[in-house]
């Protein structure tokens, strides 16, 4: 059964996502494996137009080598 890991960046109270924010959770997520099709889900801050929080999750089950 493969294995379920998520990646999320908060943001501070009271302050938005940054761009290096973004960054960085981006290569964290490539580093776990995400390959670009995964979904990805976000939260807005109160004031409903900056971006509070993003997150990803991705599979990490390893193929299987063919038997010969």
């Amino acid at each position: 059964m493969p294995a379920i890991r998520t990646i999320e960046v908060k943001a501070p109270k009271k302050r938005c996502l940054t761009l290096a924010d973004v960054e960085t959770f981006v290569k964290d997520a490539r580093a776990a494996g995400a390959s670009g099709p995964e979904e990805v889900s976000g939260s807005t801050t109160g004031w409903g137009t900056k971006l509070g929080s993003i997150s990803v999750s991705i599979s990490t089950a390893q193929e299987e080598p063919p038997s010969n």
